[in-house]
């Protein structure tokens, strides 16, 4: 079987992610410059995915890479696979010139981990599960629209309201338009308050990411869908207040000194790549 194969399987597996998503991931990106391995005898033992941004700090704009999808073989484990592969992927991009390393840490737990590699946070995301109990809007005015069609510029015009933004680039937001998500918009008269991308699965409905351009909207969006579909509501947001608890967080690491400064660190917005 090939590494590509082994590698769409493992990915499967490990998070439990749509296979038109992950076959959709493999064509936008899988390349030798992005995919990196370790194998035993062929086999896929561990893998990761770094994919190259422009990430903007303060005043800086780097040229930085995403790390994702770090998974290992379940019979390689407790091995300190990943953690290696890690290091030998920020030497091998620090020598291709990239400025940082940045990835999303999904619980505390792997906070920690990170933080062996010399990881920091520089941001913060929100999960949540909504359901009946959290029915307290007023949702006169508001109506929603289920789509199949993904508009990228109202997506980036609504992200902008997120504290720490998130400007996906065009690939990211293909994934989105390419692998069979549902697309949800809350409209209030001609205008469009908030967007949502996500899919069903068993008894609820999981957003893989809603942006709104306020808090309240965001209320009204998820009562409006809950009340809609009869479904939970699983979602992950940007805070747009300081209060929210941050179960995702993002993390960054520097490859080269002096480039990321402490004050940076709650600032981090990720443009289009280039």
């Amino acid at each position: 079987m090939s590494i590509e194969r082994q590698a769409k399987e493992l990915w499967h597996k490990t998070f439990k992610d749509k296979v038109k998503f992950i076959d959709e991931f493999f064509d936008l990106y899988y390349t030798p410059d992005t995919f990196f391995h370790t194998s035993d005898k062929g086999k896929l033992t561990c893998m990761l995915f770094a994919t190259p941004y422009r990430l903007s700090l303060g005043e800086n704009i780097l040229s930085a890479a995403y790390i994702c999808s770090v998974c290992t073989d379940e019979q390689y484990r407790s091995r300190g696979m990943a953690g290696r592969l890690i290091a030998r992927t920020e030497e091998e991009l620090k020598e291709k010139g990239f400025d940082a390393v940045f990835l999303m840490a999904a619980d505390e737990g792997l906070v920690e981990y990170y933080k062996r590699f010399g990881y920091r946070s520089c941001g913060i995301e929100q999960s949540g599960v909504y359901d009946k109990k959290d029915m307290t809007s007023d949702c006169k005015g508001f109506e929603l629209i289920q789509s199949k069609q993904f508009d990228m510029e109202l997506f980036n015009k609504l992200a902008i309201h997120r504290r720490n933004t998130t400007i996906h680039s065009e690939k990211t937001l293909a994934l989105y338009r390419n692998s069979s998500y549902d697309i949800f918009f809350l409209a209030k008269g001609r205008d469009i308050m908030g967007l949502a991308v996500g899919y069903f699965h068993n008894d609820s409905l999981r957003l893989v990411d809603i942006v709104t351009d306020c808090n309240e909207c965001l209320e009204t969006f998820l009562q409006l869908l809950y009340i809609r579909f009869g479904k939970k509501i699983d979602y992950r947001t940007y805070p747009l207040d300081n209060d929210a608890k941050p179960q995702i967080l993002h993390m960054i690491k520097p490859l080269r000194e002096g480039i990321v400064r402490n004050e940076d660190f709650f600032y981090m917005s990720l443009l289009l790549e280039e």
